[in-house]
């Protein structure tokens, strides 16, 4: 018997509660809405279907959240099955649930209490990942001025080697990164800038406190200022910062990675927090 390809519906609504099933074929354990993928089907029009069938609910914004293999489930009620498993969350439009004979119930749920219920482990572990991957993460940016200039790095537009959460390929940006465990605020933005630009900062004070949410990832960006500093920039990882340069506050290159773009609005505009997203 060859393995099955499969998607599941993360399928949330207005209130950002999702959409879990009560199984029958999953000894009565909660799921999310599953099935397989049908020949020459795309994975997210799988969903779409799966999704009307299961519940009579029509989804958008459907976006992929992981992969994994389901071998010799205990939890199904065919344990000699091999499922390839592609979970997705989508956003479910209004409408009256109505389900079919795959589920005898349903219920809408804050990811967080799901935790606690008697959910099917291969769905848990799903959620966790969501739930672990939509964290709020804390980072730096560091808005270096020399002779009136702020110092910009340009991101390599291969998404694959400028890496970042916020989706920065391609823009410009300050140096900056995420905190460590552990770390101060001021080591942190020592360490990013040393290791980005092989420069030594000194003299870094906190100007501002931005909220920055991207299509896959929430940081608090906390911004600090180094005025004059005695380095020049080098470009120290190549192949993620192609180039470091020295920009009028009034002349930017464009595009601008947008949590470097918000720091020097809060310089200029003298704003220490802004609650914003972007």
């Amino acid at each position: 018997m060859e393995p099955s390809t499969t998607i599941g519906a993360y399928i949330f609504n207005e209130n950002n509660e999702i959409l879990l099933l009560k199984s029958p074929k999953w000894h009565n354990k909660w799921v999310i809405v599953c099935g397989h993928v049908e020949f020459g089907e795309k994975l997210t029009d799988a969903v779409t279907r799966e999704v009307k069938e299961e519940t009579n609910l029509e989804v958008k914004k459907i976006e992929f959240l992981r992969v994994f293999d389901m071998i010799h489930s205990k939890e199904f009620h065919d344990e000699n099955r091999h499922f390839v498993c592609h979970n997705f969350t989508c956003k479910a439009l209004p409408g009256e649930i109505k389900l079919n004979e795959e589920a005898s119930e349903y219920c809408w749920v804050k990811p967080e209490a799901a935790l606690t219920m008697d959910v099917e482990s291969a769905t848990l572990e799903s959620l966790k990942y969501y739930l672990k991957k939509r964290a709020i993460s804390v980072g730096v940016g560091i808005m270096v001025l020399k002779n009136g200039k702020v110092l910009l790095g340009q991101r390599n537009p291969n998404k694959e080697k400028a890496s970042s959460k916020l989706d920065g390929q391609g823009t410009w940006t300050m140096p900056g990164g995420k905190m460590n465990y552990g770390e101060s605020v001021i080591g942190c933005a020592k360490r990013e800038t040393k290791e980005e630009t092989g420069m030594d900062l000194k003299d870094l004070k906190v100007i501002c406190v931005n909220n920055d949410l991207g299509k896959s990832a929430h940081f608090i960006t906390l911004g600090l200022l180094c005025v004059d500093p005695e380095d020049e920039p080098k470009a120290m990882e190549p192949e993620t910062i192609l180039v470091w340069r020295w920009f009028d506050l009034n002349e930017l290159p464009s595009p601008m990675y947008f949590p470097s773009q918000r720091l020097i609005d809060a310089y200029k505009e003298k704003r220490f927090f802004n609650a914003a997203y972007k």
